[in-house]
C-alpha cells in the first residue's frame, strides 16, 4: 500500500471517530477532524478535506459555537459542490439550514432545507429525507405551527422505522413529545419521551439522554412531582456538564431552579437561576456575534460582486470602443490608401507596355514593386471584410492589431 493510500485509510479512521463522537464528546470530534483536516491537506486529497471541514462545522455547532460552525460548513459545501458529490452537497445544505434555524432566521433555513430535500428525494435518499423532515418539523414549530410540525416528524419516524435507524426513531419520538408537551397533551408526550429515552439510554446516546430527560422533567414540574423532575434534571445537568454541552447545561440550571424554587429551596433556586442567566447571556451573545458576522461577510462579498460587475462592464465597454476606433481606422485607412494604390498600379502597368527593352534587373524591381502593391491590397481588402480583430503586444507598450480572415471574402 503507497504512503498517500494509508494517510487515506487513516483520515478515514479519524473521520469515522469523529462521527461517532459528536454527540458524547463533541469538542473530541472537532479534535479528531481537525488532525484529519491537516493529513489531507498533505496528501491534497479534497474529498476527505471537505469530509474533515463538515465534521469540524458539525462538532461546532454541537457546543454551540455557531460562527465556526458555520464558516466550516460553508467551505465544505464550496468543495463538495465544485467536486459534484451531490449526497454531501446536499448535507451541507441541511447542516447550513439549521445554522439558520437555530438564531430564528427561519426563511433563510427553509430555503436550504428545501434545496437539501429536493437532492436527495431526486437521488432517492430516504437516509437523508428522514433528516430533513425532523428539521422541518422543528422549523414549523419555531413559526408556530405545532401540528404542521407533529406531521412532518411522523413522516421522519415512518422512515425512521423501515431504516431500522433506533437514532432516528428516538430523535422522532423526543420531537413529538416535545410538541405534545407543548400542546398539552401530557401522557401522550410522556409515552413517546419514555421511547425515546429508553432507545437513547440503550445506545449510549448522551446528548439525546440529557434533551430528553430535560422534557421528561418539565412534564413532572408541571405535576409538581419534584423529587422525579429533580432526578431527571440532574441527570440532564450532569451529562451536559461533563460533555461540555453548554446549550443542555443552560436549561439544566434554569429547571434546577424552578424545581428547587416549587421545592422551597429558594437560596439554591437562586443560584441555579444565576448560573442559568450567565450561560444565557453567553451563548446569545455568541449567537449575536455569528449573525454579524455572516451579516458582515455577505455585505462585503456583495460590495465585490457589485464593484466586479461595474469592472467588468467597464472593460466591456472599453474593448468595444477600442474594436469601434480600430475598425474606423481601418475603413478610413483602406479608402484613403485605395485610390493612390489604384493610381500606382495603373502607372506600373503603363510602364511594363511602353518599355520594350529591359534587363533582368530591371525585371525583378518591377516585379517586386508589383508584388508589393497587391501585398497593401490584399491587406486593406482584409480592413474591409475582417471577421474579427484581436489585439497582441507589438512591443513592450505597443499593441497590435491583428485582422482576422473572413474566408467567404477570400478571392
Amino acid at each position: 500500500m503507497s504512503d498517500i493510500e494509508n494517510k487515506k485509510e487513516i483520515i478515514d479512521t479519524m473521520l469515522t471517530q469523529a462521527r461517532n463522537k459528536r454527540r458524547k464528546a463533541p469538542e473530541e470530534t472537532i479534535s479528531l477532524a481537525t488532525r484529519a483536516l491537516e493529513i489531507a491537506k498533505e496528501i491534497e486529497s479534497d474529498e476527505h478535506i471537505a469530509d474533515a471541514y463538515q465534521w469540524m462545522g458539525i462538532g461546532h455547532f454541537n457546543i454551540s459555537s455557531y460562527e465556526k460552525s458555520l464558516k466550516y460548513n460553508l467551505k465544505s459545501m464550496e468543495l463538495n459542490e465544485r467536486l459534484g458529490r451531490t449526497k454531501h452537497f446536499a448535507s451541507n445544505l441541511s447542516n447550513i439550514g439549521l445554522q439558520y434555524e437555530v438564531l430564528d432566521d427561519f426563511n433563510s433555513a427553509e430555503y436550504y432545507y428545501n434545496k437539501a430535500h429536493d437532492i436527495y428525494k431526486e437521488l432517492g435518499y430516504t437516509l437523508g429525507l428522514a433528516g430533513i423532515y425532523s428539521k422541518m418539523g422543528n422549523l414549523m414549530v419555531g413559526r408556530g405551527d405545532l401540528e404542521q410540525g407533529i406531521a412532518y416528524h411522523q413522516q421522519a419516524l415512518e422512515l425512521r422505522r423501515q431504516q431500522g435507524n433506533d437514532m432516528g426513531i428516538a430523535l422522532a419520538c423526543h420531537n413529538i413529545g416535545h410538541i405534545e408537551r407543548q400542546l398539552g397533551k401530557f401522557n401522550s408526550a410522556m409515552e413517546n419521551l419514555q421511547t425515546a429515552l429508553k432507545i437513547r439510554e440503550d445506545i449510549d446516546d448522551n446528548r439525546g439522554i440529557a434533551i430528553t430527560a430535560t422534557e421528561i422533567a418539565r412534564i413532572l414540574i408541571v405535576r409538581e412531582q419534584w423529587a422525579d423532575a429533580l432526578a431527571k434534571a440532574l441527570i440532564a445537568h450532569n451529562i451536559a456538564k461533563d460533555c461540555g454541552l453548554r446549550e443542555e447545561l443552560m436549561h439544566s440550571w434554569e429547571l434546577l431552579s424552578n424545581i428547587q424554587a416549587g421545592m422551597g429551596q429558594f437560596e439554591e433556586a437562586l443560584h441555579s437561576h444565576r448560573q442559568f442567566s450567565q450561560l444565557q447571556h453567553e451563548i446569545y451573545a455568541s449567537q449575536l456575534l455569528m449573525r454579524i458576522s455572516e451579516l458582515q461577510t455577505r455585505w462585503t462579498s456583495e460590495k465585490q460582486q457589485r464593484e466586479i460587475d461595474i469592472l467588468r462592464k467597464d472593460n466591456e465597454i472599453l474593448e468595444l470602443e477600442r474594436r469601434n476606433i480600430a475598425l474606423a481606422l481601418a475603413v478610413t485607412a483602406s479608402h484613403e490608401m485605395n485610390q493612390p494604390l489604384m493610381v500606382l498600379q495603373g502607372n506600373l502597368e503603363m510602364l511594363l507596355s511602353t518599355i520594350t527593352a529591359v534587363d533582368g534587373r530591371q525585371k525583378r524591381y518591377m516585379a517586386r514593386i508589383d508584388a508589393s502593391q497587391k501585398r497593401i491590397r490584399n491587406v486593406l481588402r482584409k480592413f474591409r471584410t475582417a471577421s474579427d480583430i484581436q489585439f497582441e503586444p507589438y512591443s513592450e507598450s505597443s499593441p497590435m492589431i491583428v485582422f482576422a480572415d473572413n474566408e467567404e471574402s477570400n478571392p
